[in-house]
């Protein structure tokens, strides 16, 4: 199990899941929900995002339509902090590209 501390959350990954707990409030996503991991650096002026995408919905078009409010994320603060959820992100990352070979 990897464990990495973003901002106001504890994210974990056990090679099927990530569990993003905020104080009590639980997020689990299968590794097999997820179809990228999305990282926006931190800045001087604002938090850094990491974001766990997920397949969207289907409009009647047949166009997906992906929604980022429905993604699990977590802020992070300072380069530090994002460096730390590195070996967490990569573990996430290589699951994803094993589960599409």
């Amino acid at each position: 199990m990897i464990e990495a501390r973003a901002r106001h959350a504890l994210v974990t990954f056990d090679g099927e899941e990530v569990v993003i707990d905020r104080h009590g409030e639980i997020t689990r996503i299968p590794v097999a929900r997820i179809t990228a991991v999305e990282v926006e650096s931190p800045t001087f002026a604002s938090l850094g995002v990491v974001r766990f995408t997920q397949p969207g919905r289907r409009t009647r078009e047949g166009v997906a339509m992906f929604d980022p409010e429905d993604d699990a994320c977590v802020l992070v603060r300072g380069r530090r902090q994002l460096r730390g959820l590195g070996p967490l992100l990569a573990a996430v990352r290589d699951e994803i590209a094993a589960a599409e070979d």
